[in-house]
């Protein structure tokens, strides 16, 4: 059996980085490990290729296999569902296709803190679990092909 690993860094919300481990503790991995969706809001409108190439070697790292696509949005929304690419992650989640969520930080899903633990309720709901890269983490080797 594969030992999980949970990535949180959930300084935002009140209930902090113990329920983010419950989450992932609490979502049903298939017997061929999690599949993720990784997500990043950008400044700019353009494609965040260097934020993202660093989500998926997180969730790598995490022995993770991360779904075919990236996720982004350039709006700041603090209502992720107001975001059409979270909506497309919500509805990865809610047709069983992902288990998990990778952003750099929970301030990605939503700086509002009852806005984010609303998120974080339809996840528990849905068995699912958001994971967000500790700020210690560091690629172990860097990904020269990459531009960003």
């Amino acid at each position: 059996m594969r030992q999980r690993r949970g990535g949180v860094n959930d300084s935002l919300q009140p209930s902090g980085p113990r329920r983010s481990i419950d989450l992932l503790a609490a979502a049903i991995e298939p017997a061929d490990g999690f599949v993720v969706a990784i997500y990043a809001v950008a400044m700019l409108p353009h494609e965040p290729r260097h934020t993202l190439s660093e989500l998926r070697a997180f969730a790598s790292s995490q022995d993770w296999r991360v779904y075919g696509r990236a996720f982004w949005d350039c709006d700041r929304s603090t209502r992720p569902i107001d975001r059409a690419g979270w909506r497309q992650v919500e509805h990865l989640t809610t047709g069983g296709f992902i288990q998990g969520v990778v952003t750099f930080s929970a301030a990605e899903v939503s700086t509002d803190v009852a806005e984010y633990e609303a998120v974080r309720d339809r996840f528990e709901f849905r068995r699912t679990f958001l994971a967000h890269v500790p700020d210690d983490w560091r690629r172990a080797q860097p990904d020269s092909g990459s531009a960003g």
